[in-house]
């Protein structure tokens, strides 16, 4: 019997092959305080994340966050991660989710319109059982 076996904690785990996941989708944002937020949930444990923002329009931005943004009770877009109109951004992270919602740049939530975005990540053999909650310093407080 092998003493080594696929884990949270297991530095193979991150090294072999991932699988890949792709998912397209489109944020909508209907007014100033009502912003549809998307969670994106993997089926195993992540190695990297890449959101992709495909707006043109300089004003329409992507925020990324791992906790749902209404339940975090903090300063907005504070434990958030901003995608800029055309850009994308790369996150070598482990998680079972992310969450993204529409933006403007100086943090304002942008009303009326919608934002294409594509997720591309890369999948551990790591099931979602295993992950345990991210939240503290950075991420909720």
């Amino acid at each position: 019997m092998s003493k080594y076996s696929v884990g949270i904690r297991s530095v193979g785990s991150y090294l072999g092959h991932c699988t890949p996941f792709v998912h397209n989708g489109t944020i909508r944002s209907f007014n100033n305080t009502s912003n549809t937020e998307h969670e994106i949930n993997f089926p195993y444990v992540t190695r990297r994340i890449i959101v992709k923002n495909h707006q043109t329009n300089p004003a329409k931005y992507i925020n990324v966050a791992f906790h749902s943004t209404a339940s975090v009770p903090s300063t907005p877009n504070r434990h958030t991660i901003p995608v800029a109109p055309g850009s994308q951004v790369t996150l070598d992270v482990k998680t079972d989710k992310v969450f993204l919602t529409a933006a403007r740049p100086n943090g304002v939530s942008a009303p009326g319109f919608s934002i294409k975005y594509s997720i591309l990540a890369e999948l551990t053999n790591i099931p979602t059982a295993s992950m345990y909650a991210l939240d503290g310093p950075g991420l909720t407080e």
